[in-house]
């Protein structure tokens, strides 16, 4: 997504463990990294990293001093965040569904769990199942276009 809306050329570089590209980082082994906020933090706040924006389309409340990517000109479409879905197999009671949905909605409402989320800079949207579906169907929509566009292909 970086390389398609900012028009630049870079390369892919996998990490299977996240605290190794920090280091990479850090040791200057890569020039650039895409990171969990949580992860760059630390290094960041001890002058170790740089940060140029995250991917969410908001500033952060752990750090509102980092501007998000979509601030800058060229970057105005990069939207990528971390999310987290419950999932049932497809033929779940309706029933079923709907008391989960309303139970965990109560629980993330709570004062200590939205602490505790904030905490890890997670922020609830507490999606019902419809509404998490058409989300889910924008994302695949989305990943779907970059995929073509970047000409990806499975290895």
């Amino acid at each position: 997504m970086i390389n398609l809306e900012g028009q630049v050329k870079m390369v892919h570089v996998p990490y299977r463990v996240g605290a190794q590209m920090v280091t990479d980082l850090m040791g200057n082994q890569i020039d650039l990294a895409v990171l969990p906020l949580v992860m760059a933090l630390p290094n960041y706040r001890a002058g170790n990293i740089k940060i140029f924006g995250i991917t969410e389309p908001e500033r952060s409340v752990l750090a509102p001093d980092l501007p998000s990517l979509g601030e800058q000109a060229d970057l105005k479409k990069v939207y990528v965040t971390v999310w987290y879905g419950l999932f049932a197999p497809a033929k779940t009671d309706p029933a079923i569904v709907d008391r989960l949905y309303k139970e965990i909605a109560a629980l993330t409402k709570e004062p200590e769990m939205k602490t505790k989320l904030a905490e890890i800079n997670l922020r609830v949207v507490g999606s019902s199942p419809a509404e998490f579906s058409a989300f889910l169907a924008k994302e695949v929509e989305k990943y779907t276009a970059i995929v073509k566009a970047a000409n990806i292909k499975a290895e």
